[in-house]
């Protein structure tokens, strides 16, 4: 019971308290303004370089190079499927934004629950490890959810049902570790298939939806994409200080399993 507990709790570090770094932003006032102008920027830097760094390199290993063709598949059809969206609703902005919440929150709880997949399959091998593996998940969840509710409040959406699609994202990163720990043999090759959708997903937001456009580069100047950089020297600062042991939990025999 007690093993059951503390897997619960430092799952619960890695997901719903990574909502505070969020919350903080959103209820203050001079902030939630300046996320409002200038978060799709920061948000495109954090999931470039998420995407690029640590979920393509990791579904690599679980898939070979065939994992770039996955990537790249579901990126385009992510944006096939939002032309076909913006078509049937005439292109309006309510729906191109609805499209961006949608795609951003179906990413975010894919990688959530890898997160929790990958705390779990650490606690197996050693609860220690299981702890690393939620210290760094929290420590990447709370600059997404910064990115993630600026965005959201950019969209009009309030507050309230900002805070509970977050949430309920977030949770997606409990039912992970607990599957992997129940389910210790789970199939890497679906655990990269599942990293490659999160990649497509994040990659296809960063580039066509949240990137700078040469609009809104022209209105604010080089200071709209300040925060771009500043989203890709946060998430590398954090990936160089921080362990990452649960990186190799299922490298050693991932490819060999998938193979034979």
């Amino acid at each position: 019971m007690g093993e059951i507990l503390y897997l619960f709790l430092i799952s619960l570090l890695a997901s719903v308290l990574g909502l505070v770094g969020g919350l903080v932003f959103l209820y203050k006032k001079t902030w939630e303004n300046f996320l409002s102008r200038f978060a799709t920027s920061f948000a495109a830097g954090v999931l470039m370089f998420v995407s690029l760094q640590n979920l393509v390199p990791k579904s690599l290993h679980y898939l070979g190079n065939v994992a770039y063709f996955y990537v790249l598949f579901f990126l385009v059809l992510i944006f096939f499927t939002k032309v076909l969206l913006n078509k049937i609703h005439e292109k309006s902005h309510t729906a191109r934004i609805k499209g961006q919440i949608f795609f951003l929150v179906f990413g975010d709880s894919i990688h959530n629950f890898l997160d929790g997949v990958a705390i779990g399959t650490s606690f197996v091998i050693n609860p220690v490890l299981g702890f690393f593996a939620a210290l760094s998940a929290f420590a990447h969840e709370v600059p997404h959810e910064i990115a993630d509710f600026g965005v959201m409040l950019k969209a009009g959406m309030r507050k309230q049902n900002i805070i509970i699609v977050n949430l309920l994202s977030s949770a997606t990163a409990i039912i992970g570790a607990f599957l992997a720990y129940y389910l210790s043999g789970i199939d890497p090759f679906a655990v990269g298939i599942f990293m490659s959708i999160s990649a497509g997903v994040f990659l296809y937001l960063a580039i066509f939806e949240f990137m700078p456009n040469f609009f809104q580069i022209r209105k604010h100047g080089v200071k709209i994409l300040l925060p771009f950089l500043v989203g890709v020297v946060l998430m590398f600062a954090i990936n160089q200080t921080l362990p990452h042991e649960h990186d190799e939990v299922y490298e050693g025999d991932a490819l060999e399993q998938h193979q034979n």
